[in-house]
């Protein structure tokens, strides 16, 4: 708990409480985090990974299988690679885009994507705060949803700020 306390990771307790959170475990996810210059919510995405029980992917590795769209293939089981998140996330904002206000779906959901997808559990970046509060107030169980009858499984999501776009 001392080292996730320190390092300001919000759910200190409960990931400190989980049998898979580890010293190591901690340290893997933090150095991840720092290594990705455009990532602005490195404790969010910190938690994330911890909370996932897995150390995080050595960089240059991708996980095999990609994503396909849910209605033109089974369900897959294996994490995707990052190159297939931004299809991804546009056919679920566009599942998004139908159940939302125009106003609403440009000030809120188009400036988000995903950031990376660990184990069951899909990282969604926003470009700041407000934005992030706002997704996880209003819009969580909806993009859930989206992701998951993309999927074709069941994912929660993690909201963090960052971004994938160099600045």
């Amino acid at each position: 708990v001392d080292r996730l306390s320190e390092l300001g990771i919000r759910k200190a307790e409960w990931l400190a409480s989980l049998p898979t959170t580890t010293p190591e475990l901690v340290e893997a996810w933090w150095h991840a985090a720092s290594c990705r210059p455009n990532l602005k919510d490195k404790r969010g995405y910190a938690a994330v990974g911890i909370g996932s029980g897995r150390l995080p992917t050595p960089a240059g590795r991708q996980p095999a299988a990609e994503w396909t769209p849910a209605q033109s293939a089974p369900a897959r089981t294996a994490e995707l690679r990052p190159s297939a998140h931004g299809d991804l996330w546009r056919s679920a904002l566009a599942r998004l885009r139908a159940a939302v206000s125009p106003d609403e779906y440009a000030t809120w959901l188009a400036p988000t994507e995903v950031l990376d997808i660990i184990g069951g559990i899909v990282v969604v970046g926003t470009p700041n705060v407000f934005v992030r509060d706002r997704i996880e107030g209003a819009y969580l169980a909806p993009m859930r949803d989206a992701l998951a009858a993309e999927l074709g499984r069941p994912v929660e999501v993690e909201v963090a700020i960052g971004s994938s776009v160099p600045v």
